[in-house]
């Protein structure tokens, strides 16, 4: 969790790694591979806070066709328009996210792939979004991936 919270900045890890565990070193391991293949969007992309009065209890960058999203309370998670990649980081204790589809064209076809937060698949299936709320299975601490399938 504390690796989702800093999702948007650079992450500093200050444990013994020969002290934390096969679990722990497999997490760190995931989400620092996460934040290295994602810096571009994650540092340089648009970055939109949301909801200040809340907190900020969403967060949202994109860049080149992707969208990244980091939820930190039970909210509902928009998704504007058909990007290329659409990825929510769950920093929440919940096990489902509730996305909010908006202009979304005629081809909505998604591959989703559910990780947690060891970076373990937990489910993958194909998707149909349409506009509209959909509600989606996530993993505590973990990753929601949905890639645009070409038609």
């Amino acid at each position: 969790m504390q690796l989702v919270n800093v999702l948007f900045s650079v992450p500093q890890i200050s444990v013994r790694l020969d002290k934390i565990g096969a679990e722990y070193a497999e997490m760190l391991q995931f989400w620092l591979g996460f934040f290295r293949e994602h810096r571009d969007v994650l540092l340089r992309g648009e970055l939109a806070p949301q909801q200040p009065e809340l907190n900020y209890p969403i967060v949202v960058a994109q860049r080149d066709g992707t969208q990244i999203a980091a939820v930190y309370a039970n909210i509902v998670v928009p998704m504007r328009g058909a990007c290329d990649r659409f990825i929510v980081a769950n920093g929440t204790y919940g096990e489902q996210l509730v996305i909010r589809c908006h202009d979304l064209p005629d081809h909505n076809d998604y591959e989703m792939t559910v990780y947690d937060c060891r970076g373990r698949v937990a489910l993958s299936r194909r998707i149909k979004l349409l506009n509209g709320l959909h509600e989606l299975p996530a993993a505590k601490g973990g990753l929601v991936v949905l890639r645009r399938l070409e038609r």
